[in-house]
């Protein structure tokens, strides 16, 4: 399955219809994902803006879209059977673990130039993810080691989540989810 793809012309297709989004670039040269903790961080803001969340490892570039089973073959070529995993820790101090990261493709990619190949990982359920919060460092390790191309944030809100004002000018996010809410603090 591909995750996600995008096109040059996006950000005018954002403005038409009513998607924003928050992407920031972590890591833009090649590394190594190790058995040791790698702590990434950003001077800009690493908001949580919508459903769709991500922290993306680019794997590759060049690639055209291509039937489903290339596209698979291709990216389990690339994960060498690496085991990753993400915990992103919240300006609260929240921490939150990630599922395992899954493809997606880019047309125009965020670290490559073109047909970018990533593993994205987020949560299985969107509403773990607590909207207008703010990431302020995101803990990466693999085993075995993973080579990247580059790793990003990514997150995005689409048209069909409402983000009203609230009476204290805060956003609070009308979600179309089909996730139980949970009411669980840590």
């Amino acid at each position: 399955m591909i995750g996600g793809c995008d096109s040059g012309s996006q950000k005018a297709l954002d403005f038409l219809t009513d998607h924003d989004s928050n992407v920031v670039v972590l890591a833009q040269r090649p590394m190594i994902i190790a058995r040791e903790k790698t702590t990434l961080t950003s001077s800009e803001a690493l908001k949580i803006i919508g459903e769709s969340t991500s922290v993306c490892f680019a794997l590759k570039g060049g690639l055209p879209l291509q039937e489903a089973t290339v596209m698979d073959r291709e990216f389990a070529a690339a994960m060498n059977g690496a085991r990753v995993e993400v915990v992103i820790e919240l300006t609260t101090h929240k921490r939150i673990s990630l599922d395992q990261p899954l493809m997606a493709w880019n047309m125009s990619g965020n670290i490559l130039k073109s047909g970018e190949l990533s593993a994205c990982a987020s949560t299985s359920c969107s509403s773990q993810l607590p909207i207008g919060a703010e990431v302020s460092r995101i803990d990466v390790s693999s085993d075995p080691g993973l080579f990247v191309q580059g790793v990003y944030w990514s997150s995005e809100r689409g048209p069909l989540e409402n983000a009203p004002t609230t009476h204290d000018g805060s956003a609070a996010l009308t979600s179309r989810s089909t996730c139980p809410v949970s009411t669980r603090t840590d």
